[in-house]
């Protein structure tokens, strides 16, 4: 039990879409909700039940936030603040102090800008077509971001949403566990091989849902496979 909520998350950027992907690693005995809509906030999320946040919150425009946490051996969380509550503050345009949370990425897209910034004071307009984060700070070179952009770049991001939306699933399916592993995260080297692929599964612990949200000009397809609730969420936004 890693008892540390493990992400995978990429953007791209084609000349008519942008696609936001998005697993989400958890203790399987962790309750959450799977994604559904929120008429009193107007947003899409699925929300954690223990602490009442989420790790990606997206609107019916496609602006969108979401969280991954940041591994670091000195990793104290005592008395801050749950970073679940940052997308929503983040799409809601709220102040927040990222120091007041545990160590974590934010990555938010809106007005046609993709942010990021972290709870060491960084921040920057991503640029490029492809980006990629997980568990460390951007650029995230670990192995499971480097090949899965490798593997997006390869993929026909003009062919029909279904199809699209499968073959991207297929890519945070893959369970390839690598080497040349980050060695400053607090965990042994047998545990980061086990975290190392982009999709977990070690009995207790692993990748409970991915997301996969499509951006175009006239319409915002996301899609949730939820797989400790044995769900799926499919909706034009």
């Amino acid at each position: 039990c890693y008892m540390f909520s493990m992400c995978l998350a990429f953007v791209v950027r084609t000349e008519d879409r942008i696609i936001a992907i998005f697993n989400r690693d958890e203790d399987y005995d962790r309750e959450a909700t799977s994604m559904d809509y929120d008429g009193d906030l107007d947003l899409y999320y699925g929300k954690d039940i223990s602490r009442g946040g989420s790790w990606f919150v997206t609107n019916s425009f496609g602006d969108f936030s979401f969280v991954t946490n940041i591994r670091k051996k000195i990793n104290s969380n005592a008395n801050k603040k749950s970073r679940g509550e940052l997308p929503f503050k983040s799409m809601k345009g709220e102040d927040f102090h990222l120091d007041e949370y545990g160590p974590c990425n934010l990555v938010t897209f809106k007005q046609g800008k993709l942010y990021y910034q972290n709870s060491m004071g960084e921040k920057e307009v991503i640029e490029g077509d492809y980006f990629g984060i997980s568990n460390g700070t951007h650029p995230n070179n670990w192995p499971k971001v480097k090949e899965g952009i490798k593997k997006l770049r390869k993929l026909d991001f003009s062919q029909n949403t279904f199809d699209l939306i499968v073959n991207i699933r297929n890519i945070m399916q893959n369970k390839v566990q690598y080497n040349n592993l980050p060695t400053d995260t607090g965990f042994t080297e047998e545990e980061e091989k086990v975290l190392s692929s982009a999709f977990i599964d070690t009995g207790d612990y692993g990748t409970v849902s991915t997301t996969v949200l499509i951006i175009e000009k006239y319409s915002v397809n996301l899609n949730e496979k939820n797989y400790a609730n044995f769900t799926e969420f499919n909706r034009i936004l």
